[in-house]
This record gives C-alpha cells, sequence and structure tokens, in this order.
C-alpha cells in the first residue's frame, strides 16, 4: 500500500554493560564531529536505536554521559602510557615519544574541549585520579629503576608527580590554545613546540630534579624564612 508509515527499526535487547558502551561510542562519535556541544541526548538515543530515558537511565543526566566518557577517554590514554612505561629499558629518551603520543591524542581539540570543560565544570572523578596516579608512579618506578641501575640516587616521587603534571597540563593547554597562542603563520610552530617541550623533559629526566621538588616538602624545604616585619 501507498503510503504506509514506516515503522521504527526493531530494538534489539542489550546487556547493561552493552548499552553503555554503544552509548559512549556514539557520544564519542559526535564529540569528534561537533564537540561536546553536538551531544544531544536524543541524536545520541537515535544513534544507538534506544529511547532517550535508556541513556538517563545508565548515565542520569547528560553531565553524567560526559563524565564517563572524558573517564573513558582518559583511561585509553592512560592505558598506552601504561604499556608504553612498562617496555624496554629505563631510558629517559623514551619521555620523547611519549609525549608525542599524549600531544597527538589531545591535538583532537574536540576530546581536550571536552575534557576541559570537564575540568572546569566539575570536580574530576576518583577515577581520573587514581588513573594518573598510575601514570606518575609507572614513570617513577622506571626512573628508579635507571637511577639505580647508574648507582645515583632515585629522583623523588614527587618529581616524577610534578613531571606527569606538567606533561599532561602542557599537552591539554596546547590542544586547547595552540593556535591561538601561536605567533606567526607558520603552522608548524605547534609541532617544534611539542617537540621542544618533549626535548625539555628529556633533558629533566636525565639530569638531577629540581630543586624543592622532594617527597611531602615541595618548595618549602627551599625556601628561606619569611623575615619579621
Amino acid at each position: 500500500m501507498s503510503g504506509a508509515t514506516k515503522s521504527p527499526p526493531r530494538r534489539r535487547r542489550r546487556t547493561a554493560a552493552e548499552a553503555r558502551a554503544e552509548i559512549l561510542d556514539a557520544a564519542e562519535a559526535r564529540l569528534r564531529e561537533g564537540g561536546p556541544e553536538a551531544m544531544r541526548l536524543q541524536e545520541i538515543a537515535a544513534d544507538v536505536g534506544i529511547s532517550h530515558p535508556t541513556i538517563l537511565h545508565h548515565f542520569q543526566s547528560r553531565d553524567g554521559l560526559v563524565r564517563a566518557l572524558g573517564l573513558r577517554i582518559t583511561e585509553r590514554l592512560v592505558n598506552d602510557l601504561l604499556e608504553a612505561l612498562a617496555d624496554g629499558p629505563a631510558e629517559p629518551q623514551t619521555a620523547d615519544h611519549l609525549i608525542e603520543h599524549v600531544f597527538t591524542t589531545l591535538n583532537d581539540s574536540a576530546t581536550a574541549r571536552l575534557l576541559a570543560w570537564q575540568a572546569l565544570s566539575a570536580p574530576p572523578a576518583e577515577g581520573t585520579r587514581a588513573l594518573l596516579r598510575e601514570v606518575s608512579e609507572a614513570l617513577h618506578r622506571r626512573r628508579t629503576a635507571r637511577a639505580t641501575s647508574e648507582g645515583r640516587p632515585p629522583p623523588s616521587s614527587e618529581d616524577s608527580l610534578f613531571v606527569t603534571r606538567l606533561a599532561g597540563a602542557a599537552a591539554l593547554g596546547d590542544a586547547v590554545g595552540g593556535d591561538v597562542w601561536r605567533t606567526s603563520a607558520d603552522s608548524d610552530e605547534n609541532i617544534r613546540f611539542q617537540r621542544w617541550f618533549a626535548r625539555l623533559l628529556v633533558a629533566h629526566l636525565a639530569a638531577t630534579e629540581v630543586p624543592g621538588a622532594s617527597d611531602g616538602q615541595g618548595d618549602n624545604a627551599h625556601r628561606p624564612p619569611r623575615a619579621n616585619s
């Protein structure tokens, strides 16, 4: 019959884990196509072939979905870094391609914008904190092994933590604002900055740590006492 109404596609049954994974896949696809603003629940639901309330059932709200997607992206990056840190000898040059990997992953401006938005809009999830601690601890084990093999005192764990924080902050900041900070029309300037930054960290990892990055004390251990006013 002509003019008959087309019936909607039949929805298939999914486990809770399958549904969450497919929702996150669709949200990530929308993110990469149009940034965080493109992550509209009705459209994501249509992409997956589920109802809008189903997304709310699994993630409670759009913000909950965004937080879950941010954690998934962070976990993927962290797992890649942990795998790289677990392989090969404890050479500081490893930092070169580790930093390059972080910059490359976050160079997707939509991903960087999501993580930046998430950091500004809500306290970081404990899962994110735990993942970043894993990277810092893996880096510290690698540096300690190298120092021990060369008969040098190992660096402090706080120094390894600060190296991890610096690398993450630089990569995220460059992904969000690199084109704004670029001082010329030279499109390769951002790439040269990334390589320069990687060499800077390599030089630090190969040398003695900076003063002030010591366990539990930080800069206060090296700051002169304040004069009485």
